[in-house]
Parts: C-alpha cells; structure tokens; sequence
C-alpha cells in the first residue's frame, strides 16, 4: 500500500463520529400502567443528556433519580436499590453532591405530562446504566429536598423503569485524533435485571447506590 493511501485511510477513519451508548427505560407505576420513557444517552462533550417524556402521572412537585439496579419487580420499587452514587454525597446543595443520578425535581402540571430534559455531567451511559446489573429509573411520591442524606426526604417510590440498550446509536461529533474510544454493543430486556450481562470494561468498580 502507498504512503498516501495509507494516510488518506487512517484519516478517514479518525473523521468517523463516535456512537453515542443510549439506554431507555419504559416507565410503569405500581399497578403496571404504562407512563412513558427516559432515555439517557452519551454526548461528544461528555455529558449525557436525559429525556424525560411521560405521561399519566400525578400532579405535583416529585423527585426522580437514576438507581443503580436495573430490577423493578418489588411492588414497591425497592428492588431498584440505591441511587447511582459514586463517592458522592446527595444532593446539589450539599458540599461532595450531587450522586450522578441525581436529577431536579419534576414538576407535573394537571395534565399529568412530564417533557423535560436535563444534563447530567457526571454520568456516563456504559458504565452507570449498562453496567452488569443495570440501573433503573425512579419516580417518588414527594419532591427532592437536594440535601438530606440519602435520597433527598422524597417518599414513596411511585413508578420505575429498567434501562435497556438502545438497538441503535446516534452518530456524534468525534473528539480530536486519539481521543475516540471504540464503540461497545450492549442488550437489555424486560422488567428486571435477572438477564445476563456483561462485566464491566477496565476493571471499573462501579458506583453502587445509596438507598432508599
């Protein structure tokens, strides 16, 4: 192969996007009436992005997180463990916080719609959410309070979702050459995390959660 040619392929193939890891969770509430979805996906910024588009839920101010076991199947929720932590501490208002699953409170008008979008800089799709025993979306009946210790004083849990991997990636804007990392293929599917997974890449620990 001719210099040139070798060059104008490998070039080539640094101006390949990365494909962003998205996950999305079908959201249910304790008597198993279909909400909605979250779907979380990877940016080039590295941040992920949450989109939040559900439906039938009760009016008010509530707490939603990211939990850090993919398994609803307790009538309660509680089977979702704690929330994606790290080492951190919960809330924004506290000094360590916010957990990377931790989110703003959402706001249900009469409608009972809940569209919104959040940015979540400390969150990373493969590792939180793909990880070998998943992670969950969780709805709770009360509002986050951002400080107290362990999931914000926010109630019940009142609906929840497992995350799967999306069947398909989005294209996004490649990093600067030698700053692309390989894409890797993730399944999920159904209500709970009893399916098989894959280990964790690097020897990565894992943030497990803090309850409740």
């Amino acid at each position: 192969m001719k210099p040139l040619t070798a060059m104008a392929m490998a070039a080539a193939l640094v101006a390949q996007p990365a494909l962003a890891a998205e996950a999305t969770a079908p959201v249910k509430d304790r008597e198993g009436n279909d909400l909605g979805t979250v779907q979380v996906r990877d940016t080039a910024s590295g941040v992920a992005i949450a989109t939040l588009k559900l439906t039938g839920l009760p009016e008010g101010v509530h707490a939603v997180h990211l939990h850090a076991t993919g398994d609803c199947s307790a009538d309660d929720f509680t089977s979702a463990g704690g929330h994606i932590a790290g080492d951190a501490k919960h809330g924004v208002l506290v000094e360590g916080g916010p957990h990377p699953g931790d989110m703003p409170n959402l706001t249900v008008k009469a409608s009972g719609e809940g569209d919104v979008a959040h940015f979540l800089g400390g969150l990373n799709v493969e590792d939180h959410l793909l990880d070998e025993d998943g992670a969950a979306f969780v709805m709770h009946e009360g509002p986050d309070d951002y400080e107290s210790q362990p999931a914000g004083d926010a109630g019940a849990r009142i609906a929840c979702g497992v995350f799967e991997a999306c069947s398909s990636r989005r294209p996004t804007e490649p990093r600067a050459a030698g700053g692309l990392s390989s894409p890797r293929a993730s399944a999920r599917s159904g209500w709970t995390a009893s399916r098989a997974r894959r280990p964790r890449s690097g020897g990565h620990a894992g943030p497990r959660g803090s309850a409740p």
